[in-house]
């Protein structure tokens, strides 16, 4: 295959999965509009959203569900990508994920996100730990798509002969 289309192809997956960062992006804000309205299942909802206990589902809801996503789907449309293009997209869908966590806060009352730092100061710490925690589990899901796109591409060769 020639250089140009490939090219092409790649830039063409690139997209796709920016495409996928966004609707992520978008889903989880559309999540946290719904959780802040005044409905009786809304408030249902926030308070389970919102517990407090060794399962939150916060956590789960608002980074490792949509790191698991974006992590696999990145490795397995990137998989012949170079690491530092991988490691680009990984930096890309860390950075989005948390740059919305702000805003959850504006939509529901501060005073109910109990993992929300309550000093103003400590909030660029909690920041930059989630992104962290958002890279971290953006490499573990792109390495396991990477794989998985591998493992898939030898059983393929292996059908084929």
């Amino acid at each position: 295959m020639s250089e140009a289309v490939e090219g092409e192809k790649s830039g063409g997956k690139a997209i796709l999965i920016v495409a996928v960062y966004v609707t992520l992006v978008v889903l989880e804000l559309l999540w946290h509009w719904m959780l802040s309205g005044r409905n009786e299942f809304a408030v249902w909802m926030m308070r389970a959203y919102l517990f407090r206990g060794r399962w939150s589902a916060s956590g789960y809801f608002d980074l490792v569900m949509p790191c698991a996503v974006a992590g696999f789907l990145t490795g397995r449309v990137g998989h012949l990508w170079s690491r530092p293009k991988v490691l680009f997209f990984v930096l890309l869908a860390g950075g989005l994920f948390v740059a919305i966590t702000p805003l959850y806060v504006i939509l529901a009352s501060p005073n109910e996100l109990w993992w929300w730092p309550t000093a103003r100061s400590d909030e660029l710490r909690a920041l930059v730990f989630q992104l962290v925690k958002a890279w971290a589990l953006l490499g573990f899901f792109t390495y396991a798509g990477r794989v998985f796109a591998a493992h898939a591409r030898s059983q393929q060769s292996t059908l084929s002969k």
